[in-house]
C-alpha cells in the first residue's frame, strides 16, 4: 500500500480512508488491502471487499487471495460477485465460475419476471385478487427453494436481501 495511506492512517479514520482509496487505480492499493484484510474489523473487511470489486485488477487479486486461502470464499457476497461478473472479463468470469459457480448480473427485467413466475406459483391464475386458501407445506417448500436463496425469514434462508416486516407478519404461521 502506498506510504500516504498506510495501515496506521487507516486506523485513525478507517471508513473515510478506505473509502478514499476507490479514487486510486494502482495495483499496490489492492495488494495493500489484501495484506491488512485479516487485521480489519468485520465491517472494514466488507468495505475492503467492496473496494476490491470495483476494479478489474483488484478483483483478480481478490479471487487469487480466495484461491490461496487468504480470504474465506463465504466472505464474498453475491452482490460483490455480481459486480465482478459485470466487468465482463472472460478470464475473471472463468475464475468466478470455478470457485462460486456461474454468476449472472440479473437485469431488473429478469428479476421482475422471476418474481412474477413465483407469484403464479403461489397465487395461480383464477384466484388472483380473491381470498384463496393456501397450502402451508407447499408455500414453505416454495420459499425454501426459490426465496431463501437470497431472503431470510424467521431464521431460515440467507440474509442477502430484505423482506418487509409486513410480509413477516403475514407469514408467521407458514414457517
Amino acid at each position: 500500500m502506498p506510504d500516504s495511506v498506510g495501515e496506521s492512517k487507516i486506523r485513525k479514520s478507517p471508513r473515510g480512508r478506505l473509502g478514499a482509496l476507490r479514487h486510486y487505480p494502482q495495483n499496490q492499493i489492492g495488494e495493500g488491502l489484501l495484506e491488512i484484510y485479516p487485521r480489519l474489523t468485520r465491517r472494514l473487511q466488507t468495505l475492503a471487499l467492496n473496494l476490491l470489486c470495483r476494479r478489474l485488477t483488484w478483483g483478480r487479486l481478490l479471487v487469487e487471495a480466495v484461491d490461496a486461502g487468504q480470504i474465506d470464499p463465504k466472505d464474498v457476497t453475491l452482490d460483490q460477485l455480481r459486480q465482478l461478473a459485470a466487468m465482463q472479463d472472460a478470464d475473471l468470469n472463468r475464475q468466478l465460475a470455478k470457485r462460486w459457480g456461474k454468476i449472472q448480473a440479473d437485469s431488473p427485467a429478469e428479476k421482475r419476471n422471476a418474481i412474477n413466475r413465483l407469484k403464479l406459483v403461489l397465487v395461480p391464475s383464477g384466484v388472483v385478487g380473491r381470498d384463496a386458501k393456501g397450502n402451508v407445506a407447499e408455500g414453505k417448500k416454495a420459499f425454501q427453494t426459490a426465496c431463501a436463496v437470497c431472503h431470510k425469514l424467521l431464521a431460515r434462508g440467507t440474509a442477502l436481501a430484505p423482506i418487509s416486516r409486513a410480509r413477516i407478519a403475514r407469514t408467521r404461521t407458514i414457517c
